[in-house]
Protein backbone atom coordinates (compact mmCIF):
# COMPACT_ATOMS: atom_id res chain seq x y z
CA UNK A 1 0.00 0.00 0.00
CA UNK A 2 1.38 3.41 -0.92
CA UNK A 3 2.14 5.65 2.03
CA UNK A 4 -0.10 8.67 2.47
CA UNK A 5 2.11 11.75 2.64
CA UNK A 6 1.04 14.10 5.37
CA UNK A 7 0.86 17.79 4.62
CA UNK A 8 3.86 19.78 5.82
CA UNK A 9 3.96 23.46 6.74
CA UNK A 10 7.34 25.12 6.23
CA UNK A 11 7.73 28.45 8.03
CA UNK A 12 10.47 30.80 6.82
CA UNK A 13 11.15 33.95 8.90
CA UNK A 14 12.52 36.61 6.55
CA UNK A 15 14.47 39.66 7.62
CA UNK A 16 16.65 41.40 5.03
CA UNK A 17 17.33 38.22 3.07
CA UNK A 18 16.06 39.47 -0.27
CA UNK A 19 19.22 38.54 -2.18
CA UNK A 20 19.18 34.95 -0.88
CA UNK A 21 15.49 34.15 -0.66
CA UNK A 22 14.93 32.94 -4.21
CA UNK A 23 17.54 30.18 -3.81
CA UNK A 24 15.98 29.13 -0.51
CA UNK A 25 12.44 29.01 -1.90
CA UNK A 26 13.55 27.23 -5.05
CA UNK A 27 15.08 24.43 -2.96
CA UNK A 28 11.70 24.01 -1.26
CA UNK A 29 9.47 24.21 -4.32
CA UNK A 30 11.61 21.62 -6.11
CA UNK A 31 11.16 18.99 -3.39
CA UNK A 32 10.23 15.46 -4.49
CA UNK A 33 7.32 15.72 -2.04
CA UNK A 34 4.81 18.32 -3.31
CA UNK A 35 2.18 18.20 -0.54
CA UNK A 36 3.25 21.15 1.58
CA UNK A 37 2.62 24.83 2.18
CA UNK A 38 5.35 27.43 2.42
CA UNK A 39 4.76 30.40 4.73
CA UNK A 40 7.12 33.35 4.27
CA UNK A 41 6.99 35.80 7.18
CA UNK A 42 8.48 39.16 6.28
CA UNK A 43 9.60 40.58 9.63
CA UNK A 44 9.64 44.28 8.79
CA UNK A 45 12.57 44.01 6.38
CA UNK A 46 14.22 47.21 5.18
CA UNK A 47 15.68 45.86 1.94
CA UNK A 48 13.81 44.26 -0.95
CA UNK A 49 12.66 41.20 1.02
CA UNK A 50 8.98 42.21 1.14
CA UNK A 51 8.73 42.59 -2.64
CA UNK A 52 10.67 39.38 -3.18
CA UNK A 53 8.28 37.46 -0.90
CA UNK A 54 5.29 38.76 -2.86
CA UNK A 55 6.94 37.93 -6.18
CA UNK A 56 7.68 34.36 -5.12
CA UNK A 57 4.14 33.88 -3.77
CA UNK A 58 2.66 35.05 -7.08
CA UNK A 59 4.53 32.28 -8.89
CA UNK A 60 3.30 29.29 -6.86
CA UNK A 61 0.02 28.66 -5.05
CA UNK A 62 1.81 26.76 -2.27
CA UNK A 63 3.49 29.97 -1.08
CA UNK A 64 1.77 32.31 1.38
CA UNK A 65 3.20 35.60 2.68
CA UNK A 66 2.69 37.35 6.00
CA UNK A 67 3.97 40.89 6.47
CA UNK A 68 4.55 42.15 10.01
CA UNK A 69 6.34 44.98 11.76
CA UNK A 70 9.78 43.97 12.97
CA UNK A 71 9.23 41.76 16.02
CA UNK A 72 12.13 39.31 15.83
CA UNK A 73 12.50 35.75 14.65
CA UNK A 74 10.54 34.18 17.56
CA UNK A 75 7.43 36.23 16.79
CA UNK A 76 7.86 35.60 13.05
CA UNK A 77 7.90 31.85 13.57
CA UNK A 78 4.99 32.03 16.01
CA UNK A 79 2.85 34.12 13.66
CA UNK A 80 3.67 31.79 10.79
CA UNK A 81 2.58 28.84 12.92
CA UNK A 82 -0.75 30.50 13.69
CA UNK A 83 -1.78 30.21 10.04
CA UNK A 84 -0.14 26.83 9.39
CA UNK A 85 -2.41 23.93 8.45
CA UNK A 86 0.10 21.08 8.16
CA UNK A 87 0.36 18.03 10.40
CA UNK A 88 4.14 18.44 10.31
CA UNK A 89 5.88 21.75 11.03
CA UNK A 90 9.34 22.73 9.84
CA UNK A 91 11.36 25.95 10.17
CA UNK A 92 13.84 27.06 7.52
CA UNK A 93 15.95 30.22 7.63
CA UNK A 94 15.64 32.58 4.67
CA UNK A 95 19.20 32.09 3.41
CA UNK A 96 19.50 28.28 3.80
CA UNK A 97 18.29 25.37 1.67
CA UNK A 98 16.96 21.80 1.89
CA UNK A 99 18.13 18.76 -0.06
CA UNK A 100 15.61 17.67 -2.68
CA UNK A 101 14.40 14.51 -0.93
CA UNK A 102 14.15 15.98 2.58
CA UNK A 103 10.38 16.39 2.85
CA UNK A 104 9.65 12.98 1.34
CA UNK A 105 11.94 11.18 3.77
CA UNK A 106 10.68 13.10 6.79
CA UNK A 107 7.03 12.52 5.92
CA UNK A 108 7.72 8.79 5.58
CA UNK A 109 9.07 8.69 9.12
CA UNK A 110 6.01 10.47 10.50
CA UNK A 111 3.76 8.02 8.64
CA UNK A 112 5.02 5.24 10.91
CA UNK A 113 2.93 6.80 13.71
CA UNK A 114 3.61 7.67 17.34
CA UNK A 115 6.37 10.13 16.44
CA UNK A 116 6.21 13.85 17.10
CA UNK A 117 9.84 14.93 16.61
CA UNK A 118 12.43 14.02 13.96
CA UNK A 119 16.01 15.22 14.08
CA UNK A 120 18.14 14.98 10.93
CA UNK A 121 21.64 15.97 9.88
CA UNK A 122 22.78 19.18 8.24
CA UNK A 123 25.76 20.53 6.33
CA UNK A 124 27.66 23.71 7.09
CA UNK A 125 28.21 25.63 3.87
CA UNK A 126 30.99 28.13 3.25
CA UNK A 127 29.39 30.74 0.93
CA UNK A 128 32.72 31.54 -0.67
CA UNK A 129 34.18 28.09 -1.29
CA UNK A 130 30.92 26.14 -1.19
CA UNK A 131 32.49 23.54 1.09
CA UNK A 132 30.14 21.15 2.86
CA UNK A 133 30.87 19.98 6.38
CA UNK A 134 28.22 17.43 7.43
CA UNK A 135 27.01 17.43 11.03
CA UNK A 136 24.96 14.28 11.48
CA UNK A 137 23.39 12.73 14.57
CA UNK A 138 25.65 10.15 16.20
CA UNK A 139 22.67 7.89 16.90
CA UNK A 140 19.82 6.71 14.69
CA UNK A 141 16.33 5.41 15.22
CA UNK A 142 13.82 6.23 17.95
CA UNK A 143 14.89 7.28 21.45
CA UNK A 144 12.76 8.45 24.36
CA UNK A 145 13.95 11.32 26.56
CA UNK A 146 14.99 8.86 29.27
CA UNK A 147 17.01 6.84 26.77
CA UNK A 148 18.72 10.01 25.51
CA UNK A 149 19.59 11.08 29.06
CA UNK A 150 20.89 7.59 29.82
CA UNK A 151 23.51 8.19 27.11
CA UNK A 152 24.96 10.93 29.33
CA UNK A 153 23.81 14.48 30.07
CA UNK A 154 27.09 15.83 28.70
CA UNK A 155 26.09 14.40 25.30
CA UNK A 156 22.50 15.69 25.40
CA UNK A 157 22.99 18.69 23.13
CA UNK A 158 25.34 16.81 20.82
CA UNK A 159 22.63 14.23 20.16
CA UNK A 160 19.70 16.65 19.99
CA UNK A 161 21.56 19.74 18.69
CA UNK A 162 20.92 23.39 19.52
CA UNK A 163 19.14 24.23 16.26
CA UNK A 164 15.46 24.61 15.45
CA UNK A 165 15.87 23.98 11.72
CA UNK A 166 17.40 20.47 11.78
CA UNK A 167 14.15 19.06 13.13
CA UNK A 168 10.58 18.39 12.02
CA UNK A 169 7.78 18.63 14.59
CA UNK A 170 4.21 17.46 14.90
CA UNK A 171 1.66 20.28 14.95
CA UNK A 172 0.66 19.35 18.50
CA UNK A 173 4.24 19.50 19.79
CA UNK A 174 4.83 22.97 18.33
CA UNK A 175 1.51 24.14 19.76
CA UNK A 176 2.57 22.95 23.22
CA UNK A 177 5.98 24.59 22.86
CA UNK A 178 4.53 27.96 21.90
CA UNK A 179 2.16 27.75 24.86
CA UNK A 180 5.24 27.30 27.05
CA UNK A 181 7.62 29.63 25.24
CA UNK A 182 5.49 31.83 22.98
CA UNK A 183 5.74 34.88 25.19
CA UNK A 184 9.48 34.50 25.81
CA UNK A 185 11.32 37.20 23.90
CA UNK A 186 15.07 36.76 23.77
CA UNK A 187 17.45 37.99 21.09
CA UNK A 188 20.03 35.22 21.30
CA UNK A 189 19.91 31.43 21.79
CA UNK A 190 16.20 31.36 20.96
CA UNK A 191 16.79 28.31 18.74
CA UNK A 192 18.65 26.54 21.53
CA UNK A 193 15.81 27.14 23.99
CA UNK A 194 13.22 25.84 21.52
CA UNK A 195 15.33 22.80 20.60
CA UNK A 196 15.90 21.70 24.20
CA UNK A 197 12.25 22.29 25.05
CA UNK A 198 11.15 20.24 22.03
CA UNK A 199 13.11 17.18 23.13
CA UNK A 200 11.86 17.46 26.70
CA UNK A 201 8.21 17.84 25.63
CA UNK A 202 8.26 15.19 22.91
CA UNK A 203 7.27 11.53 23.13
CA UNK A 204 10.77 10.86 21.88
CA UNK A 205 13.05 11.68 18.98
CA UNK A 206 13.52 9.79 15.73
CA UNK A 207 17.08 10.39 14.53
CA UNK A 208 17.94 10.37 10.82
CA UNK A 209 21.60 10.50 9.83
CA UNK A 210 21.03 12.05 6.40
CA UNK A 211 22.17 15.73 6.13
CA UNK A 212 18.98 17.25 4.71
CA UNK A 213 19.54 20.88 5.72
CA UNK A 214 22.18 23.21 4.25
CA UNK A 215 23.23 25.85 6.77
CA UNK A 216 25.05 28.73 5.10
CA UNK A 217 27.51 30.50 7.40
CA UNK A 218 27.85 34.13 6.39
CA UNK A 219 30.34 36.70 7.74
CA UNK A 220 28.65 39.45 9.74
CA UNK A 221 25.89 37.25 11.15
CA UNK A 222 25.02 37.52 14.85
CA UNK A 223 27.17 34.54 15.75
CA UNK A 224 30.11 35.90 13.76
CA UNK A 225 30.27 39.42 15.21
CA UNK A 226 30.53 41.15 18.59
CA UNK A 227 27.26 40.81 20.45
CA UNK A 228 27.09 44.02 22.50
CA UNK A 229 24.27 42.55 24.59
CA UNK A 230 25.75 39.06 24.93
CA UNK A 231 25.49 38.98 28.71
CA UNK A 232 21.95 40.34 28.81
CA UNK A 233 20.93 37.92 26.05
CA UNK A 234 22.43 34.91 27.77
CA UNK A 235 20.80 35.87 31.06
CA UNK A 236 17.40 35.99 29.34
CA UNK A 237 18.04 32.60 27.75
CA UNK A 238 19.33 30.98 30.93
CA UNK A 239 16.45 32.32 33.01
CA UNK A 240 13.87 31.08 30.49
CA UNK A 241 15.52 27.65 30.31
CA UNK A 242 15.63 27.34 34.09
CA UNK A 243 11.93 28.16 34.36
CA UNK A 244 11.06 25.65 31.64
CA UNK A 245 13.16 22.79 33.03
CA UNK A 246 11.95 23.40 36.58
CA UNK A 247 8.35 23.22 35.35
CA UNK A 248 8.82 19.99 33.42
CA UNK A 249 11.38 18.12 35.54
CA UNK A 250 10.14 14.77 36.77
CA UNK A 251 11.34 13.62 40.17
CA UNK A 252 13.25 10.77 38.57
CA UNK A 253 15.12 13.07 36.21
CA UNK A 254 15.51 16.21 38.34
CA UNK A 255 19.26 15.66 38.78
CA UNK A 256 19.81 15.38 35.02
CA UNK A 257 17.90 18.60 34.39
CA UNK A 258 20.06 20.37 36.99
CA UNK A 259 23.15 19.09 35.18
CA UNK A 260 21.80 20.46 31.90
CA UNK A 261 21.46 23.86 33.58
CA UNK A 262 25.00 23.53 34.95
CA UNK A 263 26.34 22.83 31.48
CA UNK A 264 24.35 25.71 29.93
CA UNK A 265 25.58 28.15 32.57
CA UNK A 266 29.16 27.10 31.89
CA UNK A 267 28.64 27.33 28.12
CA UNK A 268 27.11 30.82 28.48
CA UNK A 269 30.24 32.01 30.29
CA UNK A 270 32.42 30.51 27.57
CA UNK A 271 30.31 32.12 24.83
CA UNK A 272 30.78 35.59 26.30
CA UNK A 273 34.53 35.06 26.70
CA UNK A 274 35.06 33.65 23.20
CA UNK A 275 32.90 36.34 21.62
CA UNK A 276 34.88 39.00 23.48
CA UNK A 277 38.19 37.39 22.52
CA UNK A 278 37.24 37.35 18.85
CA UNK A 279 35.54 40.71 18.45
CA UNK A 280 36.17 43.14 21.33
CA UNK A 281 37.92 46.22 19.89
CA UNK A 282 40.10 47.26 22.83
CA UNK A 283 41.30 46.55 26.37
CA UNK A 284 38.93 48.97 28.11
CA UNK A 285 35.89 47.45 26.44
CA UNK A 286 37.09 43.97 27.40
CA UNK A 287 37.43 44.99 31.06
CA UNK A 288 33.87 46.35 31.00
CA UNK A 289 32.49 43.14 29.51
CA UNK A 290 34.28 40.91 32.03
CA UNK A 291 33.11 43.15 34.90
CA UNK A 292 29.52 42.68 33.79
CA UNK A 293 30.07 38.95 33.25
CA UNK A 294 31.24 38.66 36.86
CA UNK A 295 27.82 39.98 38.02
CA UNK A 296 25.74 37.82 35.69
CA UNK A 297 23.18 35.25 36.80
CA UNK A 298 24.67 32.39 34.78
CA UNK A 299 28.23 33.06 36.03
CA UNK A 300 26.98 32.90 39.61
CA UNK A 301 25.12 29.69 38.80
CA UNK A 302 28.19 28.12 37.17
CA UNK A 303 30.23 28.76 40.32
CA UNK A 304 27.69 26.79 42.35
CA UNK A 305 27.91 23.78 40.06
CA UNK A 306 27.31 20.55 41.92
CA UNK A 307 29.96 17.83 41.99
CA UNK A 308 33.59 18.07 40.90
CA UNK A 309 34.47 21.16 38.89
CA UNK A 310 37.20 20.77 36.23
CA UNK A 311 40.44 22.59 37.06
CA UNK A 312 40.25 24.65 33.85
CA UNK A 313 36.81 25.95 34.82
CA UNK A 314 37.94 26.74 38.37
CA UNK A 315 40.93 28.72 37.07
CA UNK A 316 38.67 30.57 34.63
CA UNK A 317 36.33 31.58 37.46
CA UNK A 318 39.18 32.87 39.63
CA UNK A 319 40.55 34.96 36.75
CA UNK A 320 37.10 36.44 35.97
CA UNK A 321 36.81 37.63 39.56
CA UNK A 322 39.62 40.11 38.67
CA UNK A 323 38.30 41.73 35.45
CA UNK A 324 41.52 43.59 34.61
CA UNK A 325 43.48 40.34 34.84
CA UNK A 326 40.90 38.51 32.73
CA UNK A 327 40.97 41.27 30.13
CA UNK A 328 44.77 41.09 30.01
CA UNK A 329 44.61 37.32 29.46
CA UNK A 330 42.08 37.77 26.64
CA UNK A 331 44.11 40.49 24.94
CA UNK A 332 47.28 38.41 25.11
CA UNK A 333 45.43 35.34 23.84
CA UNK A 334 44.10 37.34 20.91
CA UNK A 335 47.55 38.60 20.06
CA UNK A 336 49.33 35.24 20.13
CA UNK A 337 46.65 32.85 18.89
Amino acid sequence: MQSIVKKISIIVPCYNVGEYLQVTVQSLLEQSCHDFELILVNDGSTDGTAAECDRLAAGDCRVEVLHQKNQGVVAARHNGFKVATGDIIMFVDGDDTLEGNALQRISEVFDVGGIDLVRFGYSKIDPIHHLKQPENPSIKGFFTLNEILDLGVQNFKRHCSSSIWDKAYSYGLVEALFLDLGEVRINHSEDMLFAIAAVVRSKGVFFLKEPFYNYVQRPGSVIHSLNAKAIESKEQYFSALRIFLTKHASEAREDEFKKILDLEANESVNYVLFNTLAYSPDFRNTVRIVSNLKKSLFFSYSRKREGAIPLRQRIREVVIMVPVLAALVLVLAKRFR
